[in-house]
């Protein structure tokens, strides 16, 4: 494996770790199909072969969620690995978008000057977002996102963690370094441990039986995580 190789295994396994976090988020569906209005915005998750484009949408989430604009989610839950989650109209380009795309919808966008601006920056920043789009289209809806999940990272490796924030564009306030398992309530929402096991005697699920609500994990080789259910 070359470097180029290293690198590109190490980004899209830090890119999971803001998948996993948006996952913690409310208002799940089943994944139907949602119409959208003219003049939506689409940013495409498929083309995330450098940082910038794989990592700045995650930014562009947090920056819309701060201005109060609800982003939609859309994964087609039929798939199949890396597969097409929906398909733009003939009239609107007919581009074909997978890996889980996010959504603006127009109404969030029309005559919200604000709102068009941070978008314009964001695509100077690096993110692919495609739009206003000039038709109406359907797309699978897996997730209205509308608050931004906050993590405590380990203090063992946090340091693995943070810059992959920074590149993102996702403000050091979003999480806590330093962390502590024993540190997690119910006002934070995940634990990062990078390259790490946890050492309390807690263990895995002693920790949500600990501090009395529903606690999830998810791993990978460079992350696993405690979740929390439900909202502060």
């Amino acid at each position: 494996m070359n470097a180029s190789d290293i690198l590109s295994s190490k980004f899209r396994r830090f890119a999971l770790v803001f998948a996993l976090l948006l996952k913690m988020l409310t208002s799940f569906s089943q994944n139907p199909n949602q119409a959208f209005n003219a003049g939506a915005y689409i940013v495409d998750m498929g083309q995330n072969s450098s940082l910038n484009v794989g990592l700045k949408p995650y930014g562009f989430v947090y920056a819309m969620i701060q201005a109060h604009v609800p982003v939609y989610w859309s994964i087609n839950s039929s798939k199949s690995k890396d597969g097409v989650d929906f398909t733009l109209p003939v009239g609107a380009g007919g581009k074909i978008y997978s890996g889980g795309p996010f959504i603006v919808s127009a109404e969030d966008v029309a005559n919200n000057t604000g709102v068009r601006t941070l978008i314009t920056n964001w695509k100077s920043n690096g993110a692919v977002i495609d739009g206003p789009i000039s038709t109406a289209f359907y797309a699978p809806v897996f997730s209205k996102i509308s608050s931004w999940p906050t993590a405590i990272l380990d203090a063992a490796n946090d340091g693995l963690v943070t810059p992959y924030y920074a590149n993102a564009g996702v403000p050091a306030a979003s999480y806590v370094t330093e962390g502590n398992p024993t540190e997690l309530t119910s006002c934070q929402d995940i634990y990062v441990l990078p390259h790490a096991d946890p050492q309390s005697s807690l263990g895995w699920m002693p920790l949500g039986e600990r501090f009395g609500y529903g606690m999830g994990s998810y791993n990978s080789d460079d992350f696993k995580s405690f979740a929390r259910s439900g909202d502060p």
